[in-house]
């Protein structure tokens, strides 16, 4: 019993890492795109 249950906390910790990385990810997509979309603008003006 002890092994499944430090199965599934490493399972877990896993999951969080992946989804930490997935926000962290979007993120810098989302900040990226913003840069991008303003120097478009700039650019136009």
């Amino acid at each position: 019993m002890a092994w499944n249950t430090s199965e599934k906390a490493l399972e877990l910790f896993i999951i969080q890492i992946c989804c930490t990385i997935l926000v962290y990810i979007s993120v810098c997509l989302r900040f990226w795109a913003q840069s991008v979309i303003m120097k478009e603008h700039v650019y136009r003006v």
